[in-house]
């Protein structure tokens, strides 16, 4: 297990292979994977609806900021075990390079970690995905089209599956509850409107609507 090299510093992106072998490497457990794909995939097609109106859209970036975006998304959690919901069980490789990565980077963001792993090769990249970790933060900083279609992509896939924003709202709710008391619910109702006004921005750029992304 190794960061990609600096002696070969660029500002280029990796490719959508170079990208999804990351997981490999990194031995991320397929739910995750399967997870990055799927929002990957529905980034990229708001990405290049927009791009055909006419829009400057890095459509690129989109691509592989998307495939990234939870590429460290095992290292934020306190346990590694079976996901009945999205049928995972960790293999005992996965589990072992997990302990060695949340050591590493004990207390950061899954963002934060790609970043810094990423920061030296793709530069570009790395400071993307600090930007898209911090939109959870505060949801109505200033945000880039790349940036917003990415996050709002996030927000339509659970597990692997498209989903309506509302449904994802709800899961949400549930399954990050303890996160969601700590920042309080006046935080949590301004997130779920910014998000509803982010999707009616996005989808209308677009030429789109909400029911397209399927």
């Amino acid at each position: 297990m190794r960061a990609p090299s600096a002696s070969h510093a660029t500002t280029s992106l990796p490719s959508i292979e170079q990208a999804l072998a990351l997981f490999d490497e990194y031995k991320v457990p397929k739910n995750i994977k399967a997870h990055c794909q799927k929002v990957s995939e529905v980034a990229t097609f708001i990405a290049r609806k927009m791009e055909r109106r006419g829009m400057v859209i890095d459509v690129e970036l989109v691509r592989i900021g998307a495939a990234l975006h939870d590429w460290m998304k095992a290292a934020t959690l306190e346990r590694l075990e079976e996901t009945k919901q999205f049928g995972c069980t960790p293999t005992p490789e996965e589990k072992a390079i997990w302990k060695k990565i949340r050591a590493r980077f004990a207390g950061k963001h899954e963002g934060e970690i790609a970043a810094e792993l990423l920061q030296d090769k793709y530069p570009q990249l790395a400071a993307f995905l600090r930007k898209k970790d911090a939109i959870m933060i505060a949801p109505d900083a200033p945000q880039s089209w790349e940036l917003r279609m990415v996050h709002y992509a996030d927000w339509r896939v659970l597990g692997d599956t498209i989903v309506s924003l509302q449904e994802r709202m709800d899961d949400m709710s549930q399954r990050y509850a303890v996160k969601i008391a700590t920042r309080g619910p006046a935080w949590w109702t301004m997130t779920q409107q910014k998000e509803l006004e982010s999707e009616a921005m996005i989808c209308t750029a677009a030429g789109i609507t909400p029911k397209d992304i399927r």
